[in-house]
């Protein structure tokens, strides 16, 4: 009779609490000190092992591992000073400093496991249920991301569309000409001067050339967008497939 075996993770933070003690003196002089007890927060903590005991005789898991999750916690402190008396003749200084550490447990990760005896009929169901949804978490991953690339596809288009929309402007400005100041013509096309009419056109038949290219890439990235959206749907129609995602 084939064996089923389900493994499962639970992961409980129940953190830590401290508590200070220090002397009534204030005095260097006379001594100071501090003492500071850490230890886990004990109700959150039994909290947390009642969840584990109920998920356990809940789903019929069986622990068997525990991690503690530990956190660490350091302070550091320094003070000094340096005094050089006049004429370079003497100097003096002094300093103090403290540190402290401590690694306290806050949390655990509980590995868990369910063994069942079964009939091969309902370990081949059960094996052909976990592939159907990881399939499906697969085609909605998948069309996630495709939706995502969309919308960013989108805004890179609009921008596209709008220097393509101002190239195209400044295209169909006509080319003017002016007298200058010292005699002589100058021609003039998007607010630029030009010494010769062909070099005024040039310049605007350069402008209509980089409108080509990018009114060729949007129709390219609408291509690419029609595909995806395509894509999304085969996704989204796949078997069993869950239709949680909006088109786009």
């Amino acid at each position: 009779m084939p064996v089923w075996i389900e493994t499962s993770w639970m992961y409980q933070r129940f953190g830590d609490q401290v508590k200070t003690r220090s002397s009534d003196s204030k005095s260097w002089k006379t001594g100071i000190w501090e003492e500071n007890t850490w230890s886990p927060d004990y109700d959150a903590l039994r909290s947390s092992l009642i969840k584990l005991q109920e998920y356990c005789n809940d789903n019929q898991f069986q622990i068997m591992s525990v991690l503690p999750l530990t956190e660490a916690h350091s302070y550091e402190f320094g003070q000094g000073e340096f005094v050089l008396w006049p004429g370079n003749a003497s100097a003096g200084g002094w300093g103090v400093g403290q540190g402290w550490g401590v690694s306290q447990v806050v949390g655990f990760a509980a590995l868990l496991q369910k063994v069942e005896d079964v009939s091969q009929e309902e370990f081949d169901r059960r094996t052909a249920e976990k592939k159907r949804q990881k399939d499906i978490e697969r085609r909605n991953l998948e069309a996630k991301k495709l939706s995502a690339d969309i919308e960013t596809s989108i805004e890179e288009m609009r921008d596209l569309e709008r220097d393509a929309a101002d190239l195209r402007r400044k295209v169909g400005q006509p080319v003017t000409q002016k007298t200058g100041l010292l005699g002589g013509i100058k021609f003039i096309v998007d607010g630029r001067d030009f010494k010769s009419e062909a070099e005024a056109v040039d310049y605007r038949n350069q402008m209509a050339a980089k409108a080509d290219a990018l009114e060729s890439s949007i129709l390219t990235m609408k291509q690419n967008i029609e595909e995806s959206r395509l894509k999304i749907k085969n996704l989204q129609a796949g078997p069993d497939a869950a239709n949680t995602l909006d088109k786009p």
